[in-house]
């Protein structure tokens, strides 16, 4: 009976097929969404993925962290089959479609140093910010088509640092006068600075900065590129599974749970939980 066993488990081995290996990109300086830790993708994007990938079992998927605009023109030339956590920009990045499920929502806002930042309370975006100098990630695509016009008239300055803490400090140190960016991911990279910068005159300038303005409500996905469809094969079938798990865990809650645990846990704020959207 045991030689018919190993006769049968050679026979039927052929046909188990082994799991697709998958690569996709991730930022690696944005937390805490997404950022890399001795190589390692972190932050909650990872987590949120890696949980859905474990339920994709025709798939081995490995996450890469990346310079963001390393990792935009890796897509668009087709060296990797997916990235994260882009905006939805068809306009502005075409080759970038299409996209997953949404993984998360963010609260787009502006922090501005309180000595350089428009005068008067609720400030508006962004008529109020004309003549100021407005950082951002390298790579990102934010602030609305007003901004842009605003931008190209003239009216605005934009300087760019590659991460989120380089652009806090960048405010801190007067190259700047405000930071557009991720609500929570700034006022994280605030306190985890306030906490651990030695140079006191810095220090100083960083209890200056200011959440000013909203700026709007962004959406985050996977996106792909279809044009390399060739080259990936299994692409649409692994978005389609990835679709299904994120929507299932969305539906339970437990992305918003896995978001809210992760700010309290693994933050040095965790009473800034409060500033997750909730579903």
């Amino acid at each position: 009976m045991r030689a018919i066993a190993v006769v049968l488990m050679l026979c039927i081995s052929p046909f188990i097929a082994a799991a697709q290996k998958v690569v996709l990109y991730a930022d690696d300086a944005y937390p805490p969404y997404s950022f890399s830790e001795q190589g390692q993708a972190r932050g909650l994007y990872a987590q949120i993925l890696r949980k859905a990938f474990s339920r994709m079992p025709d798939y081995e998927v490995r996450i890469e962290p990346k310079p963001w605009k390393r990792a935009l023109k890796a897509l668009e030339r087709g060296e990797v089959m997916a990235i994260y956590p882009p905006y939805w920009h068809p306009q502005t990045r075409p080759f970038m479609w299409p996209y997953s499920v949404a993984l998360f929502e963010e609260t787009v806002a502006v922090h501005c140093h309180f000595q350089r930042s428009p005068s008067g309370p609720g400030a508006r975006w962004p008529e109020a910010f004309q003549g100021l100098r407005i950082s951002q990630t390298s790579g990102y695509d934010q602030g609305g088509e007003h901004y842009k016009h605003l931008l190209a008239g003239g009216h605005l300055t934009e300087v760019y640092a590659r991460s989120t803490e380089l652009n806090v400090l960048m405010m801190a140190k007067g190259r700047s006068d405000c930071f557009l960016n991720d609500r929570l991911s700034t006022r994280l990279e605030l306190k985890r600075l306030q906490n651990s910068v030695q140079d006191d005159a810095v220090l100083a300038e960083l209890m200056q900065i200011r959440d000013t303005a909203t700026v709007s409500q962004q959406a985050v996905y996977v996106g792909f590129n279809q044009q390399f469809a060739a080259r990936y094969p299994y692409w649409r079938d692994f978005m389609e599974q990835l679709n299904d798990r994120l929507l299932e865990m969305h539906g339970t809650g437990e992305i918003y749970q896995m978001a809210k645990d992760y700010v309290q846990q693994q933050t040095q704020c965790p009473q800034c939980s409060y500033l997750l959207r909730q579903p």
